[in-house]
């Protein structure tokens, strides 16, 4: 510690800095070292990545070619599949109309039994509608009933609360009143105890005086 060895003490004089900017320049030609170097690295990844993305695409490419190629081959192997199809069924059409008569009887059976069906439908659907508007006029009703209901208790528990609101407000306003005076008379008592205090000192000190 220097208060231990004082006489001991030396104290260095500053280092004086030197007034040129050597220090400047090498900072500055080591930066543009760092810089051309990450720049060469730089270029270099960028120019591989440049070259698998080129690549890539010539793969893809190619790939999607010989898809389209192979889809196109498919197409025309299923369009003979259906031309010999639609042959067939040329054939099949000169045999189904011997059934056509009998197809017919069947189908005015189906536009009977479909006519039944939409009657009866109808019927359920009517009946259905008829229970829905009973049941919506009784909601309706019970609906209202309630509605008045709420609406009196309401009316009647405001009127209830303003009363209880005046009632309390008076009751608080003169529980108020009482504590402010009980307040300021103990301050009075005080003032008026302390004020006699004070003249019996003075009384006390006139007659020491004579």
């Amino acid at each position: 510690m220097v208060t231990a060895c004082s006489n001991f003490a030396v104290i260095r004089e500053k280092i004086q800095l030197t007034q040129d900017n050597r220090h400047v320049q090498l900072f500055k030609s080591r930066y543009d070292q760092l810089f051309a170097e990450f720049h060469e690295k730089l270029f270099a990844e960028y120019k591989g990545v440049k070259e698998s993305y080129v690549q890539e695409y010539q793969d893809n490419y190619q790939m999607n070619l010989n898809e389209k190629q192979a889809n196109i081959d498919q197409f025309v192997e299923t369009i003979d599949d259906k031309k010999q199809q639609v042959f067939s069924l040329d054939k099949l059409k000169e045999q189904n109309m011997s059934c056509l008569a009998r197809f017919l009887e069947i189908k005015h059976r189906l536009y009977m039994y479909k006519i039944c069906l939409k009657v009866l439908k109808a019927h359920t659907k009517r009946n259905r509608e008829k229970k829905r508007v009973a049941a919506y006029s009784r909601n309706t009703v019970y609906r209202n009933s309630l509605s008045r209901f709420f609406k009196g208790w309401a009316t009647a528990t405001h009127a209830w609360g303003k009363e209880r609101i005046n009632s309390e407000e008076a009751l608080y306003r003169r529980n108020l009143e009482t504590e402010r005076l009980t307040m300021w008379s103990s301050k009075v008592d005080q003032l008026m105890l302390y004020m006699a205090q004070l003249e019996d000192k003075i009384k006390t000190e006139v007659q020491a005086r004579e």
